[in-house]
């Protein structure tokens, strides 16, 4: 059994702290960093570390899971690896390309495993709509359009929330449009070559976006129109067990079509069952809404990485490219002009 060690004791944080005491294969056993960590320490039975510093050199820590705000992550994965911890980083893996490349430049020194936890991949809708899209269901991807719509006025107009701070989460879009963006990486199984992208802000003060539209172009020829908001009417009851969150992706392929709702819905319509939506899977709100599941799945994918000596499911280079296409967008927004990649 693996030993792992948690920097941040904010809101995700704890929903791993409640993942990992279900798992055979991982233990959780120290926390550091944030001000709740003395209370999470305390719900959980492990040992309070006085910095994140200090508990990545602890000798009985195996993996370090930094769960801290997005503009922490390199530091704290970097601190990780040079004392010869295994990393898991949560989304996004970092605000910077640059950054990205200063973590996978100390794994590779000290010979450590780096992985992203991009949830998405983990979800039951998307393994299996990845594993149709590769036994060709619908045929080559040609284009896909997708709308992530989610209220996030609760935190994101909060004074002194982290979210709200471009130091710190740099913004909105590399915080919740990444789930997709990678999910969208994932499915199509192809790099994406050049960005178009505009963001916005329907909120006052707050100085990052809450809505942005980008138009992506991918080396295998495939495009994709992409839409986030993140200010979803507050009257607006979508679906629970996320009553203010509402997202639909599309897949358009040579011999057929895909719609995938993560949470909700997988279905097929390609000729072959007539000509009417075939569903593939649904999920009851319960089920769907378990991110105790996926989380643990997550860290005991890189034990079970570590145990191989393989590469993790979502490998650094993978984090690394989203952000990439993130940094991309961001720039595109400003200069109101495409961006081709590589940075």
């Amino acid at each position: 059994m693996m030993r792992v060690g948690i920097i941040g004791s904010g809101g995700w944080a704890g929903r791993y702290g409640v993942a990992l005491q279900e798992s055979q294969k991982i233990k959780l056993v120290a926390v550091a960093g944030g001000t709740r960590a003395p209370a999470y320490a305390e719900k959980f039975g492990v040992r309070l570390e006085p910095s994140p510093e200090a508990l990545c050199a602890a000798k009985d820590v195996e993996i370090v899971a930094v769960v801290s705000p997005h503009g922490h992550h390199a530091a704290h994965a970097v601190c990780a690896a040079r004392c010869g911890k295994h990393v898991i980083v949560e989304k996004p893996m970092a605000t910077s390309v640059a950054e990205c490349d200063r973590m996978i430049a100390a794994a590779a020194k000290a010979g450590v495993k780096l992985m992203v936890a991009h949830s998405r991949r983990f979800f039951p809708l998307v393994k299996q709509a990845k594993k149709l899209l590769d036994e060709g269901a619908i045929g080559r991807i040609l284009m896909l359009r997708q709308l992530f719509s989610h209220n996030a006025r609760s935190f994101g107009t909060a004074p002194g929330h982290w979210m709200s701070d471009p130091n710190l989460s740099m913004g909105f879009f590399i915080g919740y449009g990444c789930h997709q963006l990678d999910m969208t990486l994932h499915l199509v199984g192809s790099r994406v070559r050049a960005v178009m992208a505009r963001f916005g802000n329907y909120w006052a003060n707050t100085p990052i976006e809450n809505c942005g539209a980008l138009f992506l172009d991918f080396e295998s020829g495939a495009y994709s129109a992409f839409m986030e908001i993140c200010s979803m009417p507050n009257e607006l009851k979508a679906w629970p067990p996320f009553p203010d969150y509402h997202e639909v992706n599309e897949l358009i392929g040579e011999h057929g079509l895909m719609l995938l709702r993560p949470y909700q819905r997988l279905a097929l319509r390609n000729g072959k069952d007539g000509d009417d939506w075939k569903t593939i899977a649904e999920l009851p709100p319960r089920e769907a809404d378990n991110p105790t599941v996926f989380l643990r799945e997550e860290v005991e994918a890189l034990a079970d990485a570590v145990a191989a000596d393989a590469d993790p499911p979502v490998t650094a280079a993978e984090g690394r490219h989203c952000v990439e296409v993130i940094q991309a967008a961001y720039q595109s927004s400003r200069t109101g002009r495409a961006v081709h990649l590589p940075l």
